[in-house]
């Protein structure tokens, strides 16, 4: 997501299940909003530990996804809605701070979208939801990425190289998050035990 623009951040952990994650590249034909072409998109899908409708809870909250942002040294809360989120990353001797306006838009009850602007780039991203029992649900994941202003042209083409590696970092990422709320599994514990509260 927010990461991709930095070539030294390609590196990504595999938790769960994460199948390679397929990148759509922008089509001249299709108009984005406000003119030029389609942002280019990757997709995973990962299954996580929770109820749907208590992981969608989690992913409405800004705190919760900005933990599953590589980077992020601090988050400012606009609103319940909206908030700053300053990314301090290093590439060999030189550091840069970029400060992205993350926001949680409307959706469906089982689909979590948010966008995050800053001046060089432009992250939108949606969660889709679908429970695998009483206590798993499958997250399909989707990442739109787009640079803008004077570095435009060089995050275009880091986007299309990166994006299927982030957007299995940002899906692991949650998982590993919801993973630790839940806790381990207590010794001899059955499988179809009541799944943890995910609730704020």
């Amino acid at each position: 997501m927010i990461w991709t623009f930095w070539p030294q951040f390609s590196r990504h952990v595999r938790v769960g299940y994460l199948p390679r994650a397929k990148v759509k590249k922008p089509d001249a034909s299709s108009a984005a909003p406000g003119g030029g072409t389609q942002m280019p998109s990757a997709q995973a899908t990962i299954l996580c530990p929770g109820p749907a409708d208590q992981i969608a809870h989690l992913l409405r909250d800004l705190n919760f996804l900005a933990g599953a942002i590589p980077h992020v040294t601090a988050v400012e809360r606009v609103s319940d809605t909206v908030a700053n989120w300053t990314i301090v990353t290093k590439v060999g001797f030189v550091s840069r701070t970029s400060v992205f306006r993350g926001e949680v838009l409307p959706g469906d009850a089982d689909t979590v979208r948010f966008r995050a602007v800053a001046p060089e780039a432009t992250v939108e991203g949606s969660v889709k939801l679908a429970p695998r029992g009483p206590s798993e649900t499958e997250l399909n994941v989707v990442l739109e990425m787009h640079g803008q202003g004077a570095l435009r042209a060089i995050i275009d083409n880091l986007v299309q190289r990166q994006l299927p590696a982030d957007v299995q970092s940002f899906a692991a990422a949650i998982r590993r998050q919801l993973t630790d709320r839940a806790g381990p599994a207590a010794p001899g514990a059955p499988t179809t035990s009541a799944p943890a509260d995910y609730g704020r």
